[in-house]
């Protein structure tokens, strides 16, 4: 029985083997041109060596994979490595340049009556924080922006005599927001919202 059992699991690895060279064999030629499976990895990868690996996909996924390789004319599994590299390169882009830590203690120094203010002038205030730290607003990643912009939001609130808004948003200038920051800072639209928070909402 023991010997069985056996039998049937190296069958059943081989199985899975053969579908896992399958992803990567399987090149779908469009308009007859053939396309060699060392010819397709050459041209996707660079000529980087590959390890093989084995995933496991539903079958919606695999058709869906199955479709658009064959209308780009490539294999499925150059599909799979371009998805991971879009993913490598999305997270890299999405790093924060400026620390959480360093901008969370500059916007708690900055926080006046227990959260009530926020010094945005002065020589403790935001701007000056930033610019003694050499942050730039535009380095803020979304989600830091909300949070900086929800700050912003209440110190503006708190001044006695209110500036224009122009006025307002020249007192960010000297610590370099980007044009859709300053676009807010000089309007009165609501607070900006994280990407991530309003698909929570949905």
């Amino acid at each position: 029985m023991e010997s069985l059992q056996h039998a049937e699991d190296v069958s059943e690895n081989r199985s899975d083997l053969h579908d896992a060279e399958s992803l990567e064999s399987e090149t779908l030629p469009p308009l007859g041109e053939q396309r060699t499976r060392n010819k397709d990895v050459e041209t996707l990868d660079e000529n980087e060596p590959l390890k093989q690996v084995l995933i496991y996909l539903s079958d919606k996924r695999l058709k869906q994979l199955r479709k658009i390789a064959y209308t780009r004319g490539v294999s499925r599994a150059s599909l799979v490595r371009e998805a991971v590299e879009d993913w490598f390169t999305e997270q890299s882009n999405s790093k924060e340049k400026i620390p959480n830590e360093l901008l969370e203690k500059i916007l708690d120094y900055c926080s006046k009556d227990y959260g009530d203010g926020f010094e945005i002038d002065g020589d403790t205030g935001f701007v000056a924080m930033m610019q003694e730290n050499k942050l730039q607003l535009k380095d803020l990643t979304k989600k830091q922006w909300v949070e900086v912009a929800k700050k912003i939001d209440i110190g503006f609130n708190r001044y006695f005599s209110q500036p224009s808004p122009e006025e307002f948003a020249g007192k960010f200038d000297p610590i370099s927001p980007s044009k859709e920051q300053r676009a807010w800072l000089s309007s009165n639209e609501n607070l900006p919202e994280d990407s991530e928070e309003e698909k929570g909402k949905e």
